[in-house]
């Protein structure tokens, strides 16, 4: 997961989410049972969402992608290929929030109906416990275990981020594995290339790294360049070759995707292969 920015809606789709949130809220004017009042926005909500079929929400899917890593994989796992509108905070349990454009992510099958469902932890006052990653900066929260695949948490959010996204299943862990150590070797090769003056075989090295899922690799790569336990996650041919050829980290990064900071990286020993 990492973090991506939130683009602005034409004004018409806008007004559209808009005058949706509107008809779910007066559907349930004449209630002041609470309980029935939700119950009420909860079938108008479930009703307008069923039917949704406009030029609206085709713009809408149209943004969400291009907002997506790699424009089109799911914002949660960043391997799968995206489906469809997860709703962050879920309809079923808050449909005043069924039409809020903020509450849109892109999200592919898995981690939205076979894991998160309608599931969504919070604290004590009521802020949600999953990753939003319009919002939040993933690695705050998650960190990379190479060795195995694996997204570790560094909080308690990262924690049930995992959980409930299932973010740590056996095919994924084995992709970013797989990713992990080919883009190492890419990077590797890029760097002999440039030494012998081959463009070409630079420049194919150059695109390998640019697609997924090794553009996926070598951003977890570059995040961990700058911490203190680099050494223990990274190859010294695939360091030297990162340090030498700074350029690279210009390749998975465009304006606004990632955030400047980068935090330490939490060194787990027993999971430091080299």
């Amino acid at each position: 997961m990492r973090k991506l920015d939130r683009l602005p809606l034409s004004k018409d789709a806008q007004s559209r989410l808009e005058s949706r949130t509107k008809q779910i809220r007066e559907a349930a004017s004449d209630h002041e049972d609470d309980e029935q009042r939700f119950l009420v926005q909860k079938k108008e909500a479930q009703r307008l969402w069923a039917q949704e079929n406009t030029v609206a929400f085709l713009e809408i899917e149209m943004v969400l992608k291009r907002m997506a890593p790699d424009e089109g994989r799911c914002m949660y796992c960043q391997y799968n290929e995206g489906s469809a509108i997860d709703h962050f905070w879920p309809l079923a349990v808050f449909p005043v929030r069924a039409y809020d454009w903020h509450n849109y992510l892109w999200s592919c099958s898995v981690c939205n109906s076979n894991y998160k469902g309608d599931r969504f932890p919070r604290d004590r006052n009521g802020y949600p416990l999953l990753l939003d990653p319009t919002v939040d900066e993933p690695r705050d929260h998650l960190y990379p275990a190479p060795s195995t695949g694996q997204v570790r948490p560094r909080t308690c959010k990262g924690a049930k981020s995992i959980r409930t996204l299932g973010l740590n299943r056996g095919m994924l862990c084995k992709d970013r594995k797989a990713a992990w150590d080919t883009a190492q070797k890419v990077v590797e090769l890029y760097a002999r290339y440039c030494a012998e003056g081959n463009g070409d075989g630079a420049g194919a090295c150059k695109s390998d790294l640019q697609r997924h899922p090794l553009s996926s690799g070598l951003r977890d790569l570059l995040g961990i360049l700058k911490t203190p336990g680099a050494k223990h996650f990274i190859g010294p041919r695939c360091l030297a070759a990162l340090r030498d050829h700074p350029e690279i980290e210009q390749w998975v990064q465009p304006a606004g995707q990632e955030a400047a900071s980068q935090p330490t990286l939490a060194v787990d020993a027993r999971n430091a292969t080299r």
